[in-house]
């Protein structure tokens, strides 16, 4: 009989961060219906060695690949390994679903049968990090609603044409059911797309599935951020030299086009999430067509001069005359959008150069641990933990102490009846005159009686009472 679940780890010559990666499943869900898959892109042998008492014990599945493969292509090969009924990309050095929601998300599966389900992260950035302020502490969104929602899928793929989607499942945040991606990968070659795997796929599942798709608005997870992340290329105070890992990223790729059916190629984080969204145009383009689901191309061409710019984020493969290039592609698609993209960029950039000067008055130490209105962050050091497995045990009295629904306590949360619209966090959405609310219900008896993981379960598990959320 095949696992419920199977968490695939992607994993290439991160042995010391693997290992906390792993020991957290493997102590939590063995002898349960889960498979742990250990995908291990042609490493040195530390990876093996790292994990050698687990697979001999029987108590992960790892394998291997005979050469060194492009991220995508890893992903594409360690995804079809899997045996679970539903699959989840986990990253080596993150704890995607931690240990108080493990369970319940079982449950989850179990009762709903959902075709893909998608969550919040949070952020934990591993000891070693460059930046001091940041190193070995943890962060998340602090306003959220705390519901689950169903959502009508053309809608969120629409909204993911502004190239940012709130409600958006990233790969490395989402669960997906294995036989739909079984369906694309038979129709369409593979999920997992050049240059963004993690995007592609979720873009690719969602056109497929077409319905189904369920959004815990909560952070039941956690990313990591390391010296060796992809990511570190782009943070403008990073060390020149983290460079090199955006370069060898796309060494990978060989003779590969990166961004297949894309019209623009200029390698910038906001051209990465677009890219995605050309992929699904291409292969679903009856589908896209439709449902009118494109680019909203002046969001997309603000937040390309703005990528460009480097205002926020370093871009290590811009190439001299990037600017110009993507200029005139823009006005050639629509020059109107495309002028006031610009003038909204020009103001942008303008209050960007200020904020910079006051910044630099800024000592970054005292920002270790605070909590501001919509984020908090926690210095990890003063619960001396030192690493994601050790942080997972935590993580739950972290979210419990910080977060607030409707101005209650997260532990409160049951005290009251309560009926909250969407927009009334996220105030955007109102114009679409939305009628929709998270589900009404009478709180348990014994509600002062009840233990914090008994909440939580509910949370995840009572408040989806077949809660249909859907956008048109």
């Amino acid at each position: 009989m095949n696992p419920l679940l199977s968490i695939v780890i992607p994993t290439c010559d991160r042995a010391v961060l693997l290992v906390h990666t792993v020991k957290a499943y493997v102590d939590y869900f063995y002898e349960k219906n889960v498979e742990i898959l250990v995908s291990d892109n042609f490493s040195t042998p530390e990876t093996y060695q790292a994990l050698e008492v687990w697979i001999k014990e029987g108590k992960i599945r790892y394998v291997r690949t005979d050469k060194r493969l492009s991220m995508p292509d890893h992903w594409e090969f360690a995804w079809q390994k899997a045996s679970g009924e539903y699959i989840m990309f986990n990253g080596d050095d993150d704890i995607c679903l931690i240990s108080g929601f493990r369970n319940q998300m079982l449950d989850f599966l179990h009762e709903h049968r959902p075709n893909m389900v998608g969550w919040r992260l949070g952020q934990y950035y591993h000891p070693a990090w460059h930046k001091q302020e940041e190193e070995n502490t943890f962060s998340f969104q602090r306003n959220v609603t705390g519901g689950v929602y169903e959502f009508n899928v053309p809608y969120i793929l629409r909204e993911y044409g502004k190239i940012s989607c709130e409600f958006f499942p990233h790969a490395l945040a989402l669960i997906f059911r294995k036989e739909i991606a079984d369906a694309v990968k038979k129709k369409h070659e593979r999920i997992c797309w050049h240059w963004a795997p993690d995007l592609t796929s979720s873009v690719l599942l969602l056109a497929e599935s077409k319905c189904k798709y369920y959004f815990i608005d909560f952070p039941i997870g956690f990313g990591g951020k390391s010296a060796n992340s992809n990511a570190i290329g782009h943070d403008k105070r990073a060390p020149k030299e983290t460079e090199k890992r955006q370069k060898t990223f796309f060494d990978e790729f060989g003779d590969t086009d990166p961004m297949p059916y894309h019209p623009i190629k200029i390698f910038t984080l906001f051209n990465y999430v677009a890219s995605a969204l050309s992929v699904g145009k291409e292969k679903y383009p009856e589908y896209f067509g439709e449902h009118q689901i494109d680019f909203d191309y002046e969001e997309f061409f603000y937040k390309m001069y703005m990528d460009i710019s480097e205002i926020y984020v370093r871009q290590p493969l811009l190439q001299k005359g990037d600017m110009e290039k993507f200029d005139r592609y823009a006005k050639s698609v629509d020059r109107e959008k495309a002028e006031k993209a610009y003038k909204r960029f020009l103001e942008i950039k303008r209050v960007a150069d200020i904020e910079a000067g006051q910044r630099k008055e800024e000592n970054p130490l005292e920002q270790r641990s605070y909590v501001r209105e919509n984020h908090a962050k926690i210095d990890c050091n003063e619960y001396r933990i030192n690493n994601a497995y050790e942080l997972d045990k935590y993580a739950n009295k972290f979210l419990t102490k910080y977060f607030t629904f409707n101005g209650m306590q997260m532990n409160q949360l049951y005290q009251s009846k309560w009926v909250t619209p969407l927009y009334e966090y996220y105030p955007h959405y109102k114009e679409t005159n939305i009628e929709s609310t998270l589900l009404k219900y009478e709180p348990p008896n014994n509600v002062e009686q009840m233990s914090f993981a008994e909440i939580k379960k509910t949370i995840i598990k009572k408040i989806v009472k077949r809660i249909k959320f859907y956008f048109s």
